[in-house]
């Protein structure tokens, strides 16, 4: 954001951030009809994400941070979520772990499903028995705590690679 921020200054533009508590559509129709923007930068875009289709409607040029899934012309920017989680396995791998545990949300977002993805790749690679744990977004969030049986179904696990957007901390 700071670099978006810098870029528009040099060119005499301003950024707007706005977070509109779940009224994404009308906020971008207030705003388009004002003129009070020019293009709109969208995050956390989901897959047949709503305001990509009515921002095509309204004719304003924007940006997604993610990918939507259609099929319309769009710019977007990603994070490699599945690279990411695959060289951060292949780390702990070569660091001689081999009892590595996954701890992921189960969600219907493409980032959650890629970094289980990633972890998979790495484990398959290495001919490693993949040990996936998946829990509730909503429920562990809320609670901002996590409890994780170090001991697991087929021994102690020696390394755990998260894909949760949360630190993980070991007491044991």
């Amino acid at each position: 954001l700071q670099h978006l921020v810098a870029a528009a200054d040099k060119r005499g533009q301003q950024v707007l951030v706005i977070q509109s508590g779940g009224q994404e559509l009308r906020t971008l129709d207030e705003l388009t009809r004002s003129r009070s923007i020019d293009a709109v930068v969208l995050s956390a875009v989901l897959e047949r994400d709503a305001r990509v289709r009515h921002l095509q409607e309204l004719g304003v040029p924007f940006a997604c941070f993610g990918r939507t899934g259609t099929s319309a012309p769009q710019c977007w920017v990603d994070v490699d979520n599945r690279s990411g989680v695959r060289r951060a396995t292949r780390s702990v791998i070569q660091r001689g772990h081999r009892a590595i545990a996954f701890i992921g949300y189960e969600s219907p977002r493409r980032w959650d499903a890629d970094r289980q993805a990633g972890y998979s790749d790495a484990m398959q690679h290495a001919e490693l028995r993949r040990r996936v744990t998946v829990v509730d977004a909503a429920e562990q969030v809320s609670r901002r705590t996590l409890h994780f049986d170090w001991s697991g179904p087929a021994g102690r696990y020696g390394a755990l690679v998260s894909g949760l957007g949360l630190t993980l901390m070991s007491t044991s």
